[in-house]
This record gives structure tokens, C-alpha cells and sequence, in this order.
């Protein structure tokens, strides 16, 4: 072997960071994550927080917080769950200064902070799975009497076309625990007819949800496979639902197969169901 290639054979591939870095912003960003971030920057226009303690507890790549930053609030904290997109945050132009940054609030984790401590609570979800509906109840605990939040979630139904034909797929395989793993995974997503009561019953008042249905199209089974959006965002998760070996490959392959056989001549639609809810803590 030559040097070369022996030194093309090593060096190692890109990190999830690094493409993740790289398409964010181009790519994730534009499709999917800005349906959960917009109406919270809407928000912030009607209900300004100049002055106050405030909490970005899914601060991703720093939109939000840029723009909760630019009203200058007496504290801004920055939390991800995610080391990689709390990376992206910290090089944001925006948030060099004047925020302090927090790793934590992964799903069924407690947030690192006091009770009340903060008078507005923001998070919205993203395409890489991180959802502030697994910590509606931190994000309510974390807000002062009187004080605000406001955070946007993937209701129930949002991923469901590549999601219901990979259950076909696991079900002409007989996979009934991947597809059990995978039922449980689709109800974990909020739901609107209960999403208010829920807010409510851990201590908030004026409680609204909007929910608005987005679409996503893309041209083939490949495309929708090796989208940054997809292979960054979800997929891993499906995979680890299915499981390893031969089993996943298959059920892949079939999902992408059908998705050129069901869609051929038109876009593959893939629907995602984008929540607005704020309300009050009560005093």
C-alpha cells in the first residue's frame, strides 16, 4: 500500500460536531428547527424580558438566545443538553458576552437550578430529538411565581409517514419488540388534548396552545435518508429503537424502498405538528 493512500486510509472522517457545524445552519436549521424557534422569538417581541432573569433551556446553536440576549435581560443563562450544539452556541457572534452558558436538562434529568429562580422560561424542540416536553415540569419548577413560559414541542404525529412505514416494515419482519419500542417512542410526544390540563395541573394558569401542521418534501428515499436533517437529527434514535445487525439493515432498506415505490413521481411529505404553549406560574 502506498503512502498515500495508507494516510487517506487513516485519516479519520469528519465529527458529528464538525457536520453538524457545517449544515446546521444551511440545512437543519432552515427546514425544520425554525418552525420552534420563530414563534418563541414572537414572543419575546410581545413580552420583553429587559431586565429580568431569564433561561434558554434548549439554546442549541444561540438563535434564541441572540434574540432574548438583544432585549438585554438582567440574566441570561444558555443550557443544551448536547455538548455539540452547546459548542455551536458558544462561537454565536451574538453570545459572546453577557450569557452564561450551562450543560444539562437532558430528558429526565432535574435542571440545575433552585426552585423559581428564573422570571421567564424558554425552550423549544429540534430536529436532533431534544424536546421540552420530557422537562415540562423543570421548566415550570424553575419559574418564579408570576413569572413566564414559553416553549414549543412536536405534538403527536410529527415523523409519523417515515415512522408508520418502518413499523410496516418491522411488522412483515415480525420485529414485535422494535415495534413496540418503537409505539412507545411515537407516544411520547405531546398530545393537544392533554397538554393544557397538564400545564395546569403543575401550576400554571392562562395556559394557551397553538399547534400549526409543517411539511417537509423531499424528492427520494435516499434524499430523505442522507438528509443532514434526518441522518443528524432523528435517525440515530430510530436506529437504536430497532436494534442492531441485520434486522435494522433490513428494515431500512425497506422503508427507503417503499418510499420509491409509494412516492415515485412526487415528493416524499414528511409532516411535522409544531406546538406553542405558554401560560403564567401561578403566584
Amino acid at each position: 500500500m502506498s503512502k498515500a493512500l495508507a494516510s487517506a486510509t487513516a485519516r479519520p472522517g469528519p465529527s458529528r460536531f464538525e457536520r453538524l457545524s457545517r449544515v446546521y445552519h444551511s440545512e437543519i436549521y432552515p427546514l425544520f428547527d425554525h418552525w420552534f424557534t420563530d414563534p418563541l422569538c414572537a414572543d419575546i417581541e410581545a413580552h420583553p424580558v429587559r431586565g429580568v432573569q431569564v433561561l434558554d433551556a434548549s439554546v442549541g446553536a444561540g438563535d434564541l438566545s441572540a434574540a432574548l440576549g438583544g432585549q438585554t435581560p438582567g440574566l441570561l443563562v444558555a443550557m443544551d443538553p448536547s455538548g455539540s450544539m452547546l459548542n455551536l452556541a458558544l462561537e454565536h457572534p451574538a453570545l459572546q458576552s453577557g450569557v452564561s452558558f450551562a450543560k444539562g436538562g437532558g430528558p429526565g434529568f432535574p435542571f440545575p437550578f433552585k426552585p423559581g429562580t428564573f422570571d421567564r422560561v424558554f425552550a423549544r424542540a429540534r430536529a436532533d430529538g431534544v424536546d421540552p416536553f420530557a422537562n415540562v415540569a423543570e421548566l415550570v419548577r424553575v419559574c418564579a411565581p408570576g413569572g413566564r413560559v414559553a416553549f414549543t414541542t412536536a405534538m403527536h404525529g410529527t415523523w409519523a409517514e417515515p415512522l408508520d412505514l418502518l413499523d410496516e416494515a418491522l411488522e412483515r419482519r415480525g420485529e414485535n419488540a422494535a415495534r413496540a419500542a418503537l409505539g412507545t417512542y411515537q407516544e411520547r410526544f405531546a398530545k393537544a388534548d392533554s397538554l393544557a390540563t397538564l400545564l395546569e395541573d403543575l401550576g400554571m394558569r392562562d395556559v394557551a396552545v397553538s399547534i400549526e401542521r409543517k411539511q417537509v418534501l423531499f424528492r427520494s428515499g435516499r434524499e430523505f435518508f442522507f438528509s443532514s436533517l434526518v441522518d443528524l437529527g432523528p435517525l440515530r434514535l430510530w436506529k437504536a429503537l430497532v436494534g442492531k445487525g441485520e434486522p435494522l439493515q433490513a428494515a431500512f432498506a425497506a422503508v427507503k424502498d417503499a418510499i420509491d415505490t409509494y412516492y415515485s413521481g412526487r415528493p416524499f411529505t414528511v409532516t411535522a405538528c409544531v406546538a406553542t404553549v405558554t401560560g403564567v406560574r401561578k403566584s
